[in-house]
């Protein structure tokens, strides 16, 4: 017979499945609301690089664009160019922000999706633990 108490086995349950569900809300983020993140920056370009301005700028400049189209051997060759920089109140070009940017844009559709997906799968695991608790 064993007079000590054992642990129950569901004591570890609940923080490895907070970490799954961490994991796994990571993973949606990165494919459901990236991919999208990326194609809305080519179709929306100015507008959505416009809203990182007051990341990647620094005080008191603002965020510029140049957009330019350039021609391949055929038609399908073709491309569309973008630049976001930054220019002061001088006029002069601070930095060249079109890859900061694009990493803010990306970050921030993970990070929205992220916690959208995490707070639906903390959601139905709560309603399947009180289903769980109320069969009990």
């Amino acid at each position: 017979m064993n007079n000590h108490p054992s642990q129950p086995p569901q004591v570890q349950a609940p923080r490895s499945s907070l970490l799954k569900l961490v994991i796994i809300s990571a993973f949606i983020a990165m494919v459901a609301f990236c991919a999208p993140a990326g194609v809305l920056a080519v179709i929306f370009t100015r507008p959505l690089f416009a809203l990182t301005t007051g990341v990647v700028c620094p005080r008191g400049s603002e965020m510029q664009f140049e957009e330019w189209e350039e021609e391949g051997d055929w038609e399908k060759d073709a491309s569309t160019q973008f630049r976001a920089y930054c220019v002061d109140s001088s006029g002069q070009q601070v930095q060249e922000r079109t890859l900061q940017a694009l990493a803010v844009l990306m970050g921030s559709f993970f990070l929205a999706g992220f916690f959208i997906v995490l707070a639906v799968l903390l959601i139905v695991r709560a309603v399947r633990h009180r289903k769980r608790s109320t069969n009990l």
